[in-house]
């Protein structure tokens, strides 16, 4: 039909549909075509979420990615290579699953040519296999160092939770090894990785004393593979793997030594002892000590003069002599009074008691054998205590030596980077700094890791490794978490209770007492 023979009422409506169709065609045009030019207007005005709302709504057309990518690049630009919320918005598509793969790729390369790597572009390349090619592709073409980067953020930090964080961290350097892209980096450099995280998870264990899984933890390490690091360290870590064992055994060995100084029930036994010679001395102080001689006859009986403890002077009679005297001699005897002979005196009546005197040879032979049985009883709990005080000492010094051998790897590692892992992994020459030769020179360290010490100026003399012991010499003398009187008493020393010197700091000891197993300061004028 041609528009000259439609009458007027069809021509409006014609018209009108003309309008209609060309506002529609154009309102596409504007969202879906390619409309760089609009683009390049809005981005003039710096209209960044004018930007936003074009790239997210052409999100899921299979057309115009080229528009898409001019936005995104334009929206970086003023967003000053920024995570801004509008580049996240942007970013979200990547992960989109609504948004077409197209325009994902036309996102890539805006921001790959941009040099900008936001969160959302490594999310594709771990979660989407169908893109991950492409985007390798397309990524290492306009940034060849994009995922060797991203390789190095997550070496080190797999590195820095490592040393904060005690794990086993293979599954994380596993998944590390997927932006391991274009082989930049070998499997050494991954060993290695793997190798130093064990090595700083060995200080758990150790700090809480859990010697056996320190052993595990040793045999586990040795047996990781493929890691020049661990391989020219081989020697340091057999030597601290054989003062693990040497320390689980000597520990072993303290547990007897420890049964059989509580088996000697010290403090009971010589306290029934000190009780017996008590009795007995009780029992003799309750007679009359005499030093006599005979002085003459009267009534039939020997009167003597003698000297008591005191010195003073005694007159008396012997009710029954028991044995010969003789004259000009001079007797020792203990006496009990059986009687009273009262007579006048110049100053008037006076007493001159009948004694009888008492045989206390029985008493002082069991004297005798109680003072030589806790005598021998005090040996044997030296000898025992110096038997456990061996073995604690034996104990401290492979500990020692553990600890410093620990500290000394530690030292060298400390601030090692990704960067230096995958020098030193293909380059023996530059792992030499990292490795620990003279590791023999430890065993002459001394473990200044004490404890918590005051802050003071003297200076802590370390005795450890020498089988220093002493007594202390006191009632209830205060064992103190560190070397002040302010500080907290955390036990009680009983008198010659023997103790292992551990060293000295000012007018202080620090020492380790036997049963309990427990470490303090005590105050020196206390210990010899």
């Amino acid at each position: 039909m041609k528009l000259a023979q439609l009458n007027p009422q069809q021509k409006k409506i014609g018209i009108i549909a003309l309008g209609i169709i060309a506002s529609v065609v154009g309102a596409l045009f504007y969202f879906l075509g390619p409309t760089e030019k609009h683009v390049e207007s809005m981005a003039s005005k710096q209209d960044v979420d004018g930007l936003v709302r074009f790239v997210e709504a052409r999100a899921d057309s299979d057309y115009f990615a080229n528009s898409t990518g001019k936005a995104t690049e334009a929206i970086i630009d003023l967003s000053e290579k920024k995570y801004t919320d509008a580049v996240k918005k942007v970013g979200d598509l990547l992960v989109s699953d609504s948004a077409n793969s197209n325009q994902k790729m036309a996102i890539v390369n805006a921001f790959t040519k941009q040099n900008m790597i936001v969160p959302e572009l490594y999310k594709v390349f771990e979660k989407n296999p169908n893109l991950r090619t492409a985007l390798k592709e397309n990524a290492i073409g306009q940034n060849p160092n994009i995922f060797k980067d991203k390789l190095l953020v997550e070496m080190n930090a797999v590195l820095e939770k490592s040393r904060t964080d005690f794990g086993d961290y293979a599954d994380k350097v596993k998944a590390v090894k997927i932006w391991n892209v274009n082989n930049d980096v070998n499997e050494a450099s991954f060993a290695n990785l793997l190798v130093i995280t064990k090595i700083n998870a060995l200080q758990k264990n150790i700090k809480n004393g859990d010697y056996q899984n320190v052993l595990e933890d040793f045999k586990a390490l040795q047996n990781e593979t493929g890691s020049n690091l661990l391989s020219l360290n081989k020697p340091f870590f057999e030597f601290l793997t054989n003062h693990v064992t040497a320390n689980i055994e000597a520990k072993k060995n303290l547990i007897p030594r420890q049964e059989a100084l509580k088996n000697l029930n010290y403090e009971k036994e010589i306290d029934n002892l000190n009780r017996s010679i008590a009795e007995i001395h009780n029992r003799l102080n309750s007679y009359l000590y005499l030093e006599y001689w005979i002085s003459g006859v009267s009534n039939g009986r020997l009167k003597i003069f003698a000297h008591d403890r005191q010195q003073r002077e005694v007159e008396a009679t012997l009710a029954r002599p028991d044995r010969p005297y003789k004259n000009f001699t001079v007797y020792r005897d203990y006496f009990k009074i059986v009687g009273n002979n009262f007579k006048e005196g110049i100053l008037g009546v006076v007493n001159e008691p009948i004694l009888q005197r008492v045989d206390v040879t029985a008493d002082q032979n069991q004297l005798e054998s109680f003072n030589a049985s806790k005598s021998s009883l005090e040996k044997e709990r030296v000898s025992r205590e110096q038997e456990v005080i061996k073995v604690h000492a034996e104990i401290d010094s492979h500990q020692s030596i553990i600890h410093n051998g620990l500290n000394a790897i530690l030292k060298k590692i400390e601030k090692v980077t990704a960067k230096d892992i995958i020098d030193f992994s293909s380059d023996d020459n530059k792992i030499r700094q990292y490795v620990i030769s003279d590791y023999k020179a430890i065993e002459s360290v001394n473990n200044t890791d004490m404890g918590n010490l005051d802050a003071t100026s003297e200076k802590f003399i370390s005795f450890e490794g020498k089988r220093t012991s002493g007594a202390i010499k006191g009632t209830d003398v205060n064992l103190r978490e560190n070397p002040s009187t302010n500080s907290k008493v955390i036990g009680i020393l009983n008198n010659n209770e023997l103790v292992h010197i551990l060293g000295q700091q000012g007018d202080w000891f620090k020492v380790r007492r036997i049963e309990p197993d427990q470490r303090g300061w005590v105050f020196g004028k206390y210990v010899q």
